[in-house]
């Protein structure tokens, strides 16, 4: 079509509309036409979205150099398509609102408003009022999310409680005011919680240093004391376990403080190797295979993911600080 229609813009100034050279050559146009609206339409059936027809719309145009409009003038070219482009539009429309409900996070929803403007650009469609339904009741759930799961003020094991104000603040952004709420209150319940831990393991954490001093003493105790010396030291990490455990219900990794308290007690052949253990555990979640951009994961993927690379996070900064200890010793 290119030539032909180069050939056309050459002679038209210079002859009259009806001279035999442009009828022959408008007549030869429509003859391209009509092989390239074959060709256009061959290529449609393989493609089912209305952006993958303009993208093969532009194709065949680049390929047969085809104009806006027919030499002389005239409607637009391909008009026969648009009945197909239509029937990829309801595609679209009927594709995307059955994956309205499963667009459970912010991230999700925008990757539905973008495919919503991919495929429909600038034409109405309900998609878009849905859209902006299904972001509001989810913005709705995560409210009542904030102020059902753990109570109001919430209580419980930090853990959960700092998993869900990260996921809410992620969700909602940090100056929602329910978010605020509910991050104030965690805050103050994260540092009761910690203190009431951190004496209840320094307590454990004094009465071991003070026997491990005994045991390590220059010059050395005699055996039998020795003996005894590691007797009381079992008996004291067994019961320290106790504490650990509950500790660790109530706080996680979310208090340096007290997994230095925790490695003072297990000291490092014992404690790093339980580090590593949960860095594990938090990697394995990482490692799950994704799913598509849109719908993407939902709600409860969602913020378990986030609370693993948090928590993976915390373990890594410790287990470096780990490192850099072994790594002076050496020096």
């Amino acid at each position: 079509l290119g030539p032909i229609v180069a050939a056309y813009d050459e002679y038209a100034p210079h002859l009259p509309t009806d001279h035999p050279v442009l009828e022959l050559l408008r007549e030869r146009f429509f003859e391209v036409e009509t092989q390239a609206e074959e060709d256009l339409l061959k290529r449609l059936r393989r493609v089912s979205w209305p952006s993958e027809g303009r993208a093969v719309l532009a194709e065949v145009k680049s390929y047969w150099g085809a104009p806006a409009t027919p030499p002389g003038g005239g409607e637009e070219l391909f008009k026969a398509c648009e009945d197909m482009m239509e029937k990829f539009r309801q595609h679209s429309d009927n594709k995307l609102t059955a994956l309205i409900p499963q667009c459970r996070t912010m991230a999700g929803l925008d990757a539905l408003d973008e495919a919503i403007l991919r495929e429909f650009e600038d034409r109405p469609t309900k998609l878009k009022g849905r859209s902006r339904f299904a972001r509001v009741s989810y913005r709705e759930y995560l409210e009542s999310m904030a102020q059902t799961t753990f109570g109001w003020p919430p209580t419980g094991n930090i853990p959960p409680l700092s998993s869900l104000a990260r996921w809410l603040a992620h969700e909602l952004g940090e100056d929602h005011i329910i978010v605020q709420d509910f991050v104030a209150a965690v805050r103050r319940l994260r540092k009761k919680t910690e203190e009431e831990a951190v004496a209840r393991l320094a307590a454990h954490l004094d009465a071991l240093t003070k026997m491990r001093r005994k045991l390590n003493a220059v010059p050395s105790p005699p055996r039998l004391l020795a003996e005894g010396y590691q007797e009381e030291i079992r008996d004291l990490l067994m019961a320290a376990e106790p504490a650990l455990h509950q500790t660790r219900q109530e706080m996680g990794t979310e208090s340096p403080q007290l997994l230095m308290l925790e490695r003072g007690i297990l000291l490092p052949d014992r404690f790093v190797p339980k580090l590593i253990d949960e860095c594990e555990e938090a990697a394995a979640i990482l490692r799950k295979p994704q799913p598509s951009a849109l719908p993407g994961t939902s709600t409860e993927e969602g913020e378990e993911q986030l609370a693993a690379a948090v928590r993976l996070a915390q373990l890594l900064e410790f287990l470096k600080a780990e490192d850099a200890v072994l790594y002076n010793n050496f020096e």
